[in-house]
């Protein structure tokens, strides 16, 4: 990703971090339910989070195998009208 989205996707995973710290704070503070919605929340987000870079390195692979595919296709059709 590009370093905008990079930030982005940084500070959500920072995010989430931090909120599963501060859930640790709400349980000890006798808020155990609100602790596990945020909880889930947290690991909702770090899931996400894993899926979207899943599917970006699997972009980036799939545009690099089409852009070789591309040269090669561009180099016989060169070569045939030679």
């Amino acid at each position: 990703m590009g370093g905008v989205k990079d930030a982005a996707i940084r500070t959500a995973l920072a995010d989430a971090r931090e909120l599963m710290l501060f859930c640790d704070g709400l349980d000890e503070g006798g808020f155990p339910e609100y602790a596990r919605r945020g909880r889930v929340v947290a690991r909702e987000l770090l899931a996400a989070l894993d899926a979207l870079d899943g599917e970006r390195s699997a972009r980036v692979a799939l545009q690099e195998r089409c852009q070789r595919q591309e040269a090669i296709l561009g180099r016989r059709a060169y070569e045939a009208t030679r």
